[in-house]
């Protein structure tokens, strides 16, 4: 079982490099200048299990909209017929003259660089396993369900016990944030399902996590939107 409350806290933003997972890792990847967020390695055939394969006229775009609205699609290679093939659970690369593979893996200077301290505990463990759960971070399901439910044992670790509700509702994803308010600390959970799209943004105070194998690969391709607030704390802003 994953121990909730003594996950490290990230004092500032979730990097959304901070958990890339394995084909994110592999070096001489570019981040494409066309705004979509997609990760390029020119010339490279990423080995994995197949998904899909399919011709898409539409090149780049089409086969991209293609991996990001499937379950299954980890990453996609594009050759220069315009094949697109859809992949997962990569294994190794290898050298392609007609061949690229493009993964969304939003570089980990999008946010701020996390200094982790490790929380307070009180020895407590969680009775639920995350499979991935971010700090910094609030994200938003596009029809999908969405359930609010009370915090009620005031010994438990409030994130765990987040977690543990929205577990127990079946839900894909649980949210969990506070806020101070004339001196009082008011937290709130709310319990999500998959809809057809996760957007994600930068927030302090707020911790979302995923609870279905489903959910990690939607955590795994989301772009983090910076807030104005961690830019003006990055220096980018005015």
């Amino acid at each position: 079982m994953l121990l909730l409350s003594s996950l490290f806290v990230v004092s500032t933003s979730v990097v959304s490099g901070f958990f890339a997972p394995p084909w994110c890792q592999v070096a001489g990847g570019q981040l494409r200048t066309d705004g979509s967020g997609l990760k390029q390695w020119q010339g490279w055939d990423f080995k994995g299990n197949t998904v899909e394969s399919s011709k898409t006229p539409g090149g780049i775009d089409q086969c991209n909209m293609k991996c990001r609205f499937s379950d299954d699609c980890e990453f996609f290679v594009l050759d220069t017929d315009k094949n697109c093939v859809l992949k997962n659970d990569y294994t190794s690369k290898a050298r392609s003259n007609k061949k690229t593979t493009y993964a969304f893996c939003p570089e980990p200077t999008d946010l701020p660089t996390p200094s982790p301290t490790e929380s307070p505990t009180d020895g407590n463990s969680c009775g639920v396993e995350a499979l991935d759960t971010r700090v910094n971070l609030a994200v938003a399901v596009k029809k999908g369900q969405k359930t609010p439910v009370t915090l009620e044992d005031e010994d438990k670790d409030p994130v765990c016990e987040c977690a543990e509700l929205c577990d127990g509702e079946g839900s894909d994803i649980f949210q969990y944030y506070s806020k101070v308010k004339k001196g009082k600390v008011s937290a709130s959970c709310k319990c999500m399902s998959l809809g057809k799209k996760l957007k994600a943004k930068s927030k302090s105070g707020w911790t979302a996590g995923a609870l279905t194998s489903q959910a990690k690969k939607a955590f795994n391709k989301m772009k983090v939107k910076v807030s104005k607030k961690d830019k003006k704390n990055q220096g980018g802003g005015k």
